[in-house]
């Protein structure tokens, strides 16, 4: 079911170095350059490609993603003007 879905991604993200995670992200969202990724920390990069990955599935009623609770709703950044 989902739960185990959810843990097979995070047990699969967790073998993965930093620069395997800016890799993978960057198969799911080309726009993300490696110098914005470099910004954030493992455990962000993690949570990130597990929110891509579950986006990527066809919605339905299997198709669900479930904000960790640690993660606000709304954030942002503000970009350096050399990004």
């Amino acid at each position: 079911g989902l739960l185990e879905a959810k843990s097979i991604v995070s047990a699969g993200t967790a073998l993965l170095t930093q620069e395997d995670l800016v890799d993978r992200i960057r198969l799911y969202n080309p726009s993300a350059t490696a110098q914005f990724l470099a910004r954030f920390d493992r455990c962000e990069l993690e949570m990130y490609l597990q929110h891509l990955i579950a986006t990527s599935v066809p919605r339905g009623r299997g198709a669900r993603w479930e904000r960790p609770n640690e993660t606000p709703a709304i954030t942002f950044r503000i970009a350096d003007d050399d990004a």
